[in-house]
């Protein structure tokens, strides 16, 4: 044998190899690009009186009930992406769970159904998640805040049957302990306290009762030098008595509430 004719095999080996090779690149597929899910783009958020078509449908005690009315939280932002997961938005400790979506040229809404009107008292913080997707969670720089709810005209919001929203807005707020504000509530006892500016809470020792217009105004002498802001805080349950809730609250944050606690509103003091 020759040493032309070796290489020739060799040169049939080689390309023989070859052949090999590609076809083993055909049968195995590329990978699929990996799709990274992270914090969502929101831009705010609106709250809105909303007539259902079709009616949404709630069960309780078996008993089911159609809602031709109710509320609507739309959370505004980029394109909201589209997974097996379905986008939850989370109202303080509540999962809501109905939505649907709206788009619009330069981005889209997730509209949240909401027909219970106690869980969206002011000051509750929102938040997005994909199901239990913690990477996709994000939570609105934007507290709920009643005040901006949109309303349906008079007669149609007449005819709905949609209760007035409940909340505490406090719309004065002195630094002689002079406070006033408004609002509505179906239960529960308001408290008053004063910030500190280490973040600590201290109970005004004021009750605090709205009369038949929603409102109240208290005098609650002056405030601590070191008192930043005012905050309205509902009590509900056993933290509704008197003595309970005033030694539940000395001493602890607005970020740290106990159980049966929330904030209602927080003003800064003016001085």
């Amino acid at each position: 044998m020759n040493f032309r004719t070796n290489l020739h095999r060799i040169r049939l080996s080689a390309a023989a190899l070859l052949l090999v090779a590609a076809a083993s690149a055909q049968e195995t597929p590329a990978p699929p690009p990996s799709i990274e899910y992270g914090r969502l783009t929101i831009t705010g958020y609106e709250l809105r009186e909303e007539r259902l078509n079709p009616p949404f449908r709630t069960w309780s005690d078996g008993k089911e009930t159609l809602h031709q009315y109710a509320f609507k939280v739309v959370i505004r932002g980029g394109r909201f992406p589209v997974r097996a997961l379905d986008p939850i938005l989370w109202i303080g400790d509540t999962p809501v769970r109905n939505y649907e979506r709206e788009l619009f040229a330069d981005g889209e809404s997730l509209l949240f159904c909401v027909t219970d009107p106690a869980l969206l008292r002011a000051e509750r913080d929102l938040t997005v998640i994909y199901g239990t997707d913690e990477r996709t969670r994000t939570r609105l720089i934007e507290r709920l805040d009643p005040e901006r709810l949109v309303k349906l005209p008079a007669a149609e919001r007449a005819a709905s049957g949609l209760p007035e929203l409940e909340g505490v807005t406090l719309t004065a707020v002195g630094a002689d302990g002079r406070i006033a504000g408004r609002g509505r509530l179906a239960a529960g006892r308001i408290a008053l306290v004063v910030r500190l500016d280490d973040g600590k809470l201290v109970p005004l020792a004021t009750e605090v009762a709205l009369d038949a217009q929603g409102r109240f105004a208290v005098a609650a002498g002056p405030l601590p030098a070191r008192a930043s802001h005012v905050a309205a805080l509902l009590l509900t349950g056993e933290r509704a008595a008197a003595a309970a809730g005033a030694a539940t609250l000395a001493g602890v944050e607005l970020a740290a509430l106990p159980k049966g606690i929330e904030l209602l509103d927080s003003k800064a003091i003016r001085r």
